[in-house]
């Protein structure tokens, strides 16, 4: 009796990521809460010299960033970090790595969404004035973070191919936005060069401590680069694709955090 030898097919996720989409994807993931959350605190440790403290973030998330382009490239596979390491140093440690990558991923998109909810209840009630309708501002912070974790996980659920469309429309929004925040900022500058001056005397008010403590703030919102390397196996000609995607989008934030952090301390007044 003849029997037809069953053929594995591999299966596979569909290589719809371009340059575009990747590059978009990481800015995304690098600004994520780093521009409203860590920004701030890390403004008042280092003061004037937050500029230092970003450059040399991000300096050293480009040394790592160097080492996730050779992996993600040489191993465009989905899973990422997982795969490198179980395939490096077997598969007890890959299962470690997995757990704590999703572990941690979690905690980041936990960080995004109570961002989201405390910037949604200061511009729905503070700047809008719209009714509570009874409940406490607290209340309504804890509904938009989960509203938003729910939608964004039901648009995942979608796919990558509109994940990463909507995740690039709102990178671009976000983007937008900031360019604006940048130019006043830079216009009342030039308007008040003294107070430029002032806001950065002392440049250093707590010391070389404050900038690497600062810096190392930054160093945790460039890891968003493993996101864009874990896309490798959804990324058209993923050698070209990661690369000038993963260095794209380090470029586009670093001038971007840059730009912000001397409009923060240049153009704010105590007044």
């Amino acid at each position: 009796m003849n029997r037809e030898k069953s053929k594995i097919v591999p299966v596979t996720l569909a290589r719809t990521l371009g340059v575009w989409e990747v590059t978009l994807l990481g800015v995304g993931a690098l600004l994520g809460g780093g521009i409203f959350t860590l920004l701030g605190h890390a403004a008042g440790l280092s003061g004037g010299g937050l500029i230092l403290a970003i450059l040399l973030g991000a300096l050293i998330s480009f040394l790592n960033l160097n080492s996730y382009v050779a992996l993600a490239t040489t191993f465009p596979v989905a899973g990422g970090g997982y795969h490198w390491v179980r395939d490096g140093l077997g598969d007890l440690n890959g299962f470690l790595s997995g757990w704590f990558s999703w572990m941690a991923r979690s905690v980041a998109c936990s960080l995004y969404a109570v961002s989201f909810g405390l910037f949604a209840v200061e511009l729905v009630f503070s700047l809008l004035g719209a009714s509570s309708l009874g409940f406490s501002p607290q209340a309504w912070k804890l509904i938009f973070a989960v509203s938003v974790i729910i939608i964004f996980g039901l648009i995942n659920y979608r796919g990558v191919a509109l994940s990463g469309k909507i995740g690039g429309y709102i990178s671009i929004t976000i983007i937008a936005i900031l360019l604006l925040y940048i130019i006043f900022g830079l216009r009342k500058i030039a308007a008040a060069p003294e107070l430029f001056s002032m806001n950065f005397s002392p440049f250093l008010p707590l010391g070389l401590g404050g900038v690497l403590q600062a810096a190392g703030l930054f160093y945790i919102a460039f890891e968003g680069s493993e996101i864009q390397a874990q896309s490798g196996e959804e990324a058209k000609d993923p050698a070209r694709t990661l690369k000038i995607g993963l260095f794209s989008s380090w470029l586009i934030v670093s001038l971007l955090y840059i730009l912000i952090s001397l409009v923060i301390i240049g153009a704010t007044s105590n007044a």
